[in-house]
């Protein structure tokens, strides 16, 4: 007859007096509380450690333009706003931190023939500018930052919540610690606000309410304009896997529509500009700036690209991490639905159109459609790490 040793008899107790809060019901409270605490958590800390990013001067001055002020009066609220909000040093940084801050920070008609970069963003720029004057504009953009982050893990906490897949928070959280959600929490701009919408989008989608989706995608697309690739990959998508065609055909004409005449309104200089600007070689001003086409710019940009993806960045290596296992699992006959698999389609045909486009390193370009590609393996495997009462032999 075989015996235990102290040490085994130990474990077996602790292990049946542990049971009960191994149930696959308390796990899934486990997990689930402990995910919702790192997203208050974060909230808490983006709010007490603001930081002031370069791009938050031309978001203010943006809005500052809706009221029709000169380039000189938006340059010098805008700056001035951003002076006041943050310390001598840090404000030296933004403003004379290299050549280009150093041209933005000191004249009015280069900074200004750059605003329409930002100014595309429409509906962040209209939000913005129900604020009362420059300064109020900074505090309110750092707060609709610190809460379309909190929207943004809360969504990503219901969506567990009601797929049952609670037990896989812990794998959510890592992901926004690799995706820099702390940065995007406290840094001005309106790609989390955009990547907040499009998770409820998405969610929405997923859950057969196509019409109300349609209209929250519509609106993210007025804080990213290239949210239109997204509505184009669902129109592609609902003819592969035979899902509703016409809201999606028709919210992507009325997105596409709606894309080229801001561009229109706002000035902006048109994609190949914009792409040589950003991902070729940044100018000090685009008064009469130009460039002709050329593949080896194309080519250069898109390099550059790549290499600070793959170098500075990691949402390449989770894309990268996430399709190996989405391979594997679809050898192993995973039990997605045709709609969970039409989701997970759209989001790898946006980030592969976002990429092809518009080339940018940054993983808050891919955030959202990284994440709803994880939260849609997570619905449809349910990790379960209950466990029951065994006996552990020597």
């Amino acid at each position: 007859m075989q015996t235990q040793l102290p040490v085994y008899r130990l474990i077996n107790a602790v292990g049946n007096v542990a049971s009960p809060l191994g149930t696959s019901k308390a796990l899934s409270i486990l997990f689930g509380g402990a995910f919702l605490g790192f997203v208050f958590a974060i909230f808490v800390l983006a709010t007490l450690l603001q930081v002031f990013n370069y791009d938050a001067v031309p978001y203010v001055a943006s809005a500052l333009q809706l009221s029709g002020l000169s380039n000189e009066a938006v340059h010098q609220q805008a700056w001035g706003a951003i002076q006041s909000a943050t310390s001598q040093a840090d404000y030296e940084a933004l403003s004379n931190g290299d050549a280009y801050r150093a041209r933005q920070s000191s004249d009015a008609n280069a900074f200004a023939s750059v605003l329409p970069l930002y100014s595309v963003k429409l509906g962040y720029s209209y939000l913005l500018s129900f604020a009362q004057d420059a300064k109020a504009m900074v505090t309110l953009a750092s707060w609709t930052s610190h809460i379309s982050a909190l929207v943004l893990g809360l969504t990503s906490f219901f969506w567990m919540y009601r797929t049952r897949s609670l037990q896989g928070g812990a794998l959510v959280a890592a992901f926004f610690l690799l995706m820099n959600y702390f940065e995007l929490s406290r840094a001005i701009g309106p790609d989390i606000v955009a990547n907040a919408i499009t998770l409820i989008g998405l969610y929405l989608w997923l859950q057969k309410r196509v019409w109300i989706s349609m209209v929250v995608l519509f609106a993210a697309l007025l804080f990213r304009p290239d949210t239109v690739i997204l509505l184009f990959a669902l129109v592609l998508v609902s003819f592969l896997f035979k899902t509703e065609k016409w809201p999606a055909l028709l919210t992507f004409v009325c997105g596409l529509a709606v894309s080229i005449w801001v561009q229109k309104t706002m000035g902006h200089p048109g994609w190949w500009t914009h792409y040589y600007f950003s991902n070729v070689t940044i100018q000090p001003t685009l008064e009469g700036f130009e460039p002709a086409f050329s593949i080896f710019a194309w080519a250069k940009g898109f390099a550059r690209g790549v290499f600070m993806s793959v170098v500075n960045f990691n949402w390449a290596a989770i894309f990268a991490t996430l399709l190996v296992g989405l391979a594997a699992l679809v050898k192993a006959t995973a039990p997605f639905t045709q709609r969970q698999a039409a989701l997970i389609t759209t989001c790898i045909l946006t980030i592969g159109g976002k990429f092809l486009v518009f080339p940018l390193p940054d993983s808050r370009m891919y955030l959202v459609f990284l994440l709803a590609i994880l939260l849609t393996c997570l619905s449809a495997l349910k990790p379960d790490f209950a466990w029951s009462k065994t006996t552990i032999q020597a």
